[in-house]
């Protein structure tokens, strides 16, 4: 089977491998498409410290092929998405559905190889069915759309308030899409591309920002009365992201931070009189929980939800590096990058 390997930092190759062979609670999928995730592009370049080689990749779905020893939820020929993760799932946390928080969470790429080649094994308990009227274009998005609606979920936004997403990538994207059904009374996405407004509007939003031209906490205040939002949910990040965000919150307003810093060892400030005075949360969102993924799948196969729209370019495998370069350097043109490794 064909691996995109990571041998070290910045260095892919497309190598020949072995196909493996599922052990006990384990499966063998044949991914259909995987797409290029934020993540991805970071620990390539080295911000994650992993053991080489591995292989990237999070954002999959699949046919299962072969099921190990004990696979009881599903079988050889369902189509299914996955968790980005493994959990034990017998402790406290994942009982309650929060396998993230998992103290023997087993992550991909870090513990598990990932999803970009042709086959590659996952745990069954990870897995979910997809139905048969969604396609499995759209439910390879259904783990970067999971981590958004948690974010949106954390920010308890209430119909007719105003709600503002920091951010117009594929999360900020999804955000804007799990805000939407809230029925905020304003939603307002801020972004710096062209390409990325005018896919939030259609997604939904009632206001978008320029953020290369305006100043989005003004914006803010004058649609609001200089009350300012209600909720902000923060998928970009960037100092000067954060200290607007923060600014255009109103009294007693939620912070929710779904983004990841540029390298993962920033300290962002926090103003203490805003803090204090205006009575901000700040609300941390990690992932999602399998309610939550369960949800997504349903909410995109009704179409509250649209995916599709947000895959901007395709590639097979072969095209690793064209693929790459658009997901990383051409934002402007790209919003989600998919690999289309397989037919059904």
């Amino acid at each position: 089977m064909k691996s995109l390997v990571l041998e070290e930092p910045n260095k892919l190759r497309l190598a020949e491998r072995p196909v493996p062979e599922p052990g006990v609670g384990d499966v063998l999928l044949r991914v259909v498409c995987t797409a290029i995730c934020h993540t991805d592009l970071f620990t390539m370049e080295g911000g994650y410290k992993l053991g080489h080689p591995t292989v990237l990749g999070h954002e999959f779905s699949g046919i299962v092929e072969k099921c190990g020893p004990g696979v009881r939820n599903v079988k050889a020929g369902d189509r299914v998405t996955s968790f980005g993760f493994a959990s034990c799932g017998t402790c406290p946390a994942c009982r309650e559905g929060w396998g993230v928080m998992c103290p023997d969470l087993r992550a991909l790429p870090r513990e598990l190889e990932g999803s970009f080649q042709e086959k590659m094994i996952m745990p069954a308990s990870s897995l979910f069915h997809v139905p048969a009227t969604m396609g499995l274009d759209e439910a390879c998005l259904v783990e970067p759309a999971s981590c958004a609606y948690n974010a949106v979920d954390k920010a308890a936004v209430q119909p007719g308030e105003t709600v503002a997403v920091i951010g117009a990538g594929p999360i900020g994207l999804f955000a804007v899409q799990a805000a939407a059904l809230r029925h905020p009374g304003k939603l307002i996405a801020v972004a710096k591309h062209q390409n990325q407004r005018h896919m939030a509007t259609k997604l939904g939003a009632t206001h978008v920002v320029d953020v290369r031209k305006d100043d989005p906490c003004e914006v803010v205040d004058g649609l609001t009365q200089r009350r300012g939002a209600d909720a902000v949910i923060f998928c970009a990040g960037g100092e000067q992201a954060w200290k607007q965000a923060s600014r255009m919150l109103g009294i007693g307003g939620r912070f929710v931070v779904e983004a990841m810093p540029p390298t993962g060892t920033e300290q962002w400030p926090v103003a203490v009189m805003d803090f204090t005075q205006k009575v901000i949360s700040y609300i941390g969102a990690s992932s999602y929980s399998a309610n939550q993924f369960s949800a997504v799948i349903g909410l995109i196969d009704s179409g509250k939800i649209d995916a599709k729209s947000l895959i901007t370019q395709r590639f097979p495998l072969d095209d690793y590096e064209e693929a790459f370069r658009m997901a990383g350097k051409a934002k402007d043109r790209a919003i989600k990058v998919v690999f289309e490794i397989s037919e059904e």
